[in-house]
């Protein structure tokens, strides 16, 4: 093998590793993305859940109240 075919060789290895590494920082962004938003998702849901139970609390203490009355 001559100097300039080592040249193009190396050149196709550099290549191929920037691109796997490319390729595997773009799947972990992708991964930290989806764990992010999972995270965000149920820190809604909880959120959601806790108006939730205050809304029928408040219903049920009004409720109480008219009966009473």
């Amino acid at each position: 093998m001559n100097a300039e075919e080592l040249a193009r060789e190396k050149l196709a290895e550099q290549r191929l590793q920037q691109e796997h590494q490319h390729e595997s920082m773009t799947r972990r962004a992708n991964q930290e993305i989806h764990q992010s938003s999972q995270g965000n998702t149920d820190e809604e849901a909880r959120e959601l859940l806790v108006e939730q139970r205050r809304h029928e609390e408040h219903q049920h203490e009004t409720m109480n109240a008219r009966a009473v009355k």
